[in-house]
């Protein structure tokens, strides 16, 4: 890997865990303040928020990346199409206000609906800057804005909050974020839109973007149907439970696929023609990710109680219900996406829309089979999706002839099976020690210390080079 792809990982990775550092410190302390009703109002606008930013994006920043010859015409060209889009979604999204407070019997959010339509149009302004900025690997430039902007907005929420504002915090705050990460990138990417649109870019990058935009499409409905469908059976309050055992629950597997994803899609598209080395690049990524995310997330389905009470307080215990299940069910995103990048590096959009169609269909049908049978037994369907999920794309990655799926399984089964063994005395710990403090500290020490042993036992490549690199560094 040459410097710079390591110096984009490295940025990408300052910018993920700052930003989520500083966004989830201030975020559990305006949870203390706020109630899960709030949380729930905001929740329910999820799925339609979602899906009108899929159309604003329409695949294009992706068919950008994509494409080698890209010029600045197509840049110009997809960035008035997405500002186009983006003020039509939010037309519609006005004129939908009043039904859409109608379906949930929550007056105010006609409101809410028109203000939160806003973050549309301020994303469209900025996308095709971060897709140039993502293109050219300046993930340096990318990681310094987004911090700034969270840092202001996250300040700003903390004061709102305080301040009794209410569920209108939540929403100036995401706003805030929007506004100023479109103010930075505007200003410092060095980019500025022409008077140009062509329809020969446009239908160039369409044909590519299009397939992306359904699939991508099907997939947010989906994450969003939850949502939208526990929002309309259930109290806001179940919602709100729900929405943050979810946040919590995705937000290390969502940012470690964010690293990962913006690194290695662009990357990967380099060797798009040279299975072999896109096979090799392929391995040490699900490989790397299965390191890290395995024991995590497994901790923290174990842990899931005390470590609610310690950062949330009593308030949200409830949220032990989902958490764990929905660890166990999201611990796999990575991976999928990971595969699903590789249809795309390769421009195989035909198949990745087709695998979405599959499993969307299978998600549906395990959503209302679920659904009767309350909010726990929807937790365990997301579990049961999420491996199926896995077994349907790694079918499709395998067409391609880069990987097949007993490769795929070997290389990730040795952390499964380690991280699996590691949170036993984790497990035993949480039902004998009756302070959450203690708990949450020895079963973490408990668990990490036996992963590692475990890898050192069998000789795993990654963490024999990873103790290598620190035992030379501790060297006087």
């Amino acid at each position: 890997m040459d410097s710079k792809s390591k110096n984009a990982i490295i940025w990408t990775a300052i910018e993920r865990f700052s930003v989520q550092g500083v966004q989830f410190v201030l975020g559990l302390v305006i949870a203390r303040i706020l109630s899960p009703d709030d949380y729930g109002l905001v929740a329910m606008l999820g799925i339609f928020t979602a899906v009108a930013q899929s159309f604003v994006d329409s695949g294009f920043g992706s068919a950008l990346i994509q494409k080698r010859d890209r010029t600045d015409v197509d840049y110009t060209t997809v960035f008035f199409f997405n500002l186009l889009v983006s003020i039509l979604c939010y037309l519609i999204l006005c004129f939908s206000a009043g039904a859409i407070a109608r379906f949930y019997e929550q007056p105010e959010l006609v409101l809410i609906t028109r203000v939160v339509g806003i973050n549309l149009i301020v994303n469209a302004c900025s996308l095709v800057q971060r897709t140039k900025l993502t293109v050219e690997l300046r993930y340096s430039l990318i990681a310094k804005i987004t911090l700034v902007a969270t840092l202001i907005a996250g300040v700003s929420g903390l004061v709102m909050a305080y301040r009794g504002w209410g569920v209108w915090t939540l929403v100036f705050q995401v706003l805030i974020l929007n506004v100023i990460t479109m103010v930075l990138m505007s200003l410092f990417s060095g980019w500025r839109p022409k008077l140009i649109f062509s329809m020969e870019s446009f239908r160039s990058l369409f044909a590519f973007g299009s397939k992306l935009l359904v699939g991508g499409l099907m997939h947010t409905i989906y994450v969003n149907l939850y949502s939208l469908v526990i929002g309309k059976r259930f109290e806001a309050t179940e919602l709100g439970l729900f929405n943050r055992s979810y946040s919590l629950a995705s937000i290390f597997p969502i940012n470690m696929t964010g690293i990962m994803e913006r690194t290695f899609y662009p990357i990967g598209c380099g060797f798009q023609d040279d299975n072999e080395r896109l096979r090799v690049y392929f391995i040490k990524n699900i490989r790397l990710a299965s390191l890290v995310i395995f024991p995590v997330m497994l901790i923290f389905a174990v842990l899931a109680r005390p470590v609610v009470i310690i950062i949330l307080s009593e308030k949200w215990a409830d949220l032990a219900l989902y958490l764990p299940i929905l660890c166990i069910a999201y611990m796999w995103d990575v991976i999928m996406r990971l595969n699903w990048n590789i249809l795309s590096i390769k421009g195989r959009t035909d198949l990745a829309l087709k695998s979405e169609v599959i499993k969307k269909v299978v998600s549906v049908i395990i959503l209302f089979a679920t659904m009767p049978f309350g909010l726990t037994v929807m937790c365990y369907g997301l579990v049961l999706y999420s491996l199926l999920d896995i077994w349907i794309i790694t079918r499709f990655t395998a067409r391609l002839g880069v990987v097949t799926c007993s490769e795929e399984a070997r290389n990730v089964a040795p952390f499964l099976v380690a991280a699996l063994i590691a949170v036993i005395p984790a497990f035993f710990i949480d039902r004998i020690v009756t302070n959450d403090y203690w708990t949450v500290l020895f079963g973490t020490l408990s668990a990490s210390l036996v992963y590692v042993a475990l890898l050192l036992l069998f000789r795993n490549d990654e963490t024999i080079a990873l103790f290598g690199k620190l035992k030379n560094r501790l060297k006087p």
